[in-house]
């Protein structure tokens, strides 16, 4: 059977099962090798097949963090909010976003 022959839920969830296989492989290699330009690529990777992966978008802001980058961390906790499928999500979500604009706000304080 091909592709074009599937119904498009079937289609949706084996390129949904890809995009999370990636995200996964990310994972492993970070916590494996500490290979954290690998783990994004692999993160990117998955949001160039399914942009609206939050499990992908939430990776990459855990990343920036790992790597101080908080103002990208912001930006996707953002875009994760907007992919939020739950308030559990999106309450979770805002608690790491807020933190770490509490966190950056410090920062600069500290620095003066």
């Amino acid at each position: 059977m091909s592709d074009l022959q599937v119904p498009c839920s079937e289609v949706f969830f084996r390129t949904r099962q890809n995009v999370l296989s990636m995200v996964n492989k990310g994972l492993a290699l970070y916590q494996w090798k500490q290979d954290i330009e690998a783990a994004e690529r692999c993160c990117q990777e998955a949001l160039e097949i399914d942009p609206e992966c939050e499990a992908a978008v939430a990776t990459l802001a855990q990343l920036s963090l790992q790597q101080s980058k908080i103002d990208t961390a912001v930006d996707l906790f953002k875009r994760q909010m907007e992919l939020a499928r739950s308030e559990p999500e999106l309450a979770n979500t805002l608690t790491y976003m807020y933190a770490s604009v509490a966190q950056k706000t410090f920062l600069e304080v500290r620095c003066r």
